[in-house]
């Protein structure tokens, strides 16, 4: 069955329901940690045929919907979760805890978007450790004292807390690619573990833009001039990340004449996205005199922050950084 056919007719849904699981209702459960919550509202932009998947199945936990109590998931027998979708960079201890006992309840458990596939732009911050902003244990409010949950010494993906099964990156994943996990589910269609819900190809190799390889002087922001909806932006100056980042997303943010940020991640081969980013630019820089080289490299606002934007909690260089602290 494919996926189209069941954007077209969401009875079907139910019938994948009834055939892999008479008698009952997928247990399915949706965890939010170190994000912003657009994960989440990936699976409400789905719009009324969201209604029609949460007819089929049975949610047992999730926290940004409804009150849950997480003392009934631990309470819960070993798999009795059929699927775990889980959003968000892991943070602090209470999100950790959390990881192991979902990962322990759930026969399937998906990162889902940038944050639980690469650590997203929480994992900036983890470059500095445990900063003083991150140092007070408890905070005062009005109704009382709140106790805060101990921070990680280094924000991490969620594959490096737990074992993970698949992946959905993205910031935010769009809906169709949550759609086609639950797809597969449904029919029992589930790809090998460890399989990524996107394209395996970049950007680049799908984008309808024409490439002219011109050699770029200066890097420009796209508030900063007029750009062609036509021409690579990468061609006109753009910081374009699409020469290194797994396509899947059905080219939004290009298609609106705005550069390609990596939300999705790396496309299969690339070892550290923001390595492979910088040697795409180094390419493209036009030669010649050292202050020419100069002014280009300062044209690009924030290097560190722009290549490794979504990827850093994930990267090499992080992997070296965390080694030199132990």
């Amino acid at each position: 069955m494919k996926l189209k056919a069941f954007r077209e007719d969401w009875s079907q849904v139910a019938e994948a329901v009834r055939k892999i699981s008479p008698g009952r209702k997928p247990k399915v459960a949706l965890y939010m940690a170190g994000g912003c919550g657009g994960c989440d509202l990936s699976f409400i932009g789905l719009g009324e045929r969201f209604l029609d998947i949460t007819e089929n199945i049975d949610v047992v936990l999730w926290p940004l919907i409804a009150d849950f109590r997480y003392s009934r998931v631990k309470r819960m027998y070993d798999k009795t979760i059929d699927l775990c979708l889980f959003n968000g960079a892991v943070m602090n201890r209470g999100q950790m805890d959390m990881a192991q006992i979902l990962r322990k309840k759930s026969k399937i458990i998906t990162a889902v978007g940038s944050c639980a596939c690469m650590g997203g732009i929480p994992g900036m911050l983890g470059l500095q450790g445990k900063g003083k902003e991150k140092s007070r244990k408890r905070v005062k409010l009005a109704e009382g004292i709140l106790p805060l949950p101990e921070p990680c010494d280094f924000i991490s993906p969620l594959s490096g807390v737990i074992d993970v099964d698949y992946l959905i990156p993205g910031c935010p994943p769009t809906p169709s690619m949550i759609l086609k996990l639950f797809v597969s589910m449904l029919e029992n269609k589930l790809p090998p573990k460890g399989s990524v819900f996107a394209s395996g190809r970049t950007l680049c190799d799908e984008c309808e833009r024409a490439r002219k390889g011109k050699s770029v002087k200066v890097f420009h922001r796209p508030y900063e001039k007029v750009f062609d909806d036509k021409v690579c932006l990468l061609d006109q100056g753009l910081l374009c990340m699409g020469p290194v980042t797994r396509a899947g997303c059905g080219s939004q943010c290009v298609s609106a004449n705005m550069p390609c940020r990596g939300c999705l991640g790396p496309a299969e081969g690339i070892l550290d996205m923001g390595g492979a980013y910088i040697s795409t630019l180094a390419s493209i820089m036009c030669g010649g005199e050292k202050t020419t080289i100069r002014k280009t490299v300062e044209s690009i606002p924030s290097l560190g922050g722009t290549v490794y934007r979504f990827s850093l909690s994930s990267s090499i260089l992080k992997k070296q950084r965390r080694a030199s602290r132990n």
